[in-house]
């Protein structure tokens, strides 16, 4: 039927884009970090280097102060309760710390964008906002709408399969009442 050929074809169009839940922010944030890698980038260089001290001044690092400063006050911490907590403060502040660094270590390592990754990302937005225009939906709205196309020709496929056996069965019924009929 022109219905079934219909979902049939926009089922395909929708399955071909390979859409998954999301992958629109998704592209949008990582297009923002392509293009302000290099201001991203040197923010997160700064940051990470002031933590860990890995600058040219071959000074500690603040993260070299803030242990220093821990394992000082945890040295007289058996003196005051008070002097204790600050120093389990102080490396609660350091273990923080460290992992932002860890994190901006990674983050300086995923920054190395090229002109053909940024143009993969911005025509794959433009395929999926193409999309959006198209079905005037969300990704997630375009993705349950595949579903619910498939559920209907699923449907439609079964209501056929089922109106062939049973005009079958009424074929061979009338057969054989016909063939009784004869006798």
């Amino acid at each position: 039927s022109r219905q079934q050929d219909y979902y049939r074809f926009e089922y395909k169009y929708i399955q071909d884009l390979g859409l998954y839940a999301g992958e629109d922010e998704e592209l949008q944030d990582r297009l923002a970090m392509m293009k302000n890698s290099s201001r991203i980038f040197q923010s997160v260089r700064s940051s990470y280097d002031l933590l860990q001290g890995t600058g040219y001044d071959g000074g500690p690092s603040l993260l070299d102060d803030l242990s220093r400063v821990a394992s000082d006050l945890s040295d007289i911490g058996s003196y005051s309760d008070k002097i204790s907590v600050m120093a389990s403060q102080a490396y609660d502040a350091y273990y923080s710390l460290e992992d932002i660094a860890s994190g901006l270590r990674d983050l300086i390592s995923s920054l190395n964008f090229s002109e053909q990754d940024m143009d993969e990302v911005s025509s794959r937005l433009s395929v999926i906002e193409d999309a959006k225009r198209k079905y005037r939906r969300s990704v997630d709205e375009i993705l349950a709408f595949r579903d619910e196309l498939r559920e209907r020709l699923d449907m439609m496929q079964n209501f056929d399969s089922e109106k062939k056996r049973l005009a079958e069965t009424a074929h061979k019924k009338y057969a054989a009442l016909e063939s009784q009929a004869e006798h």
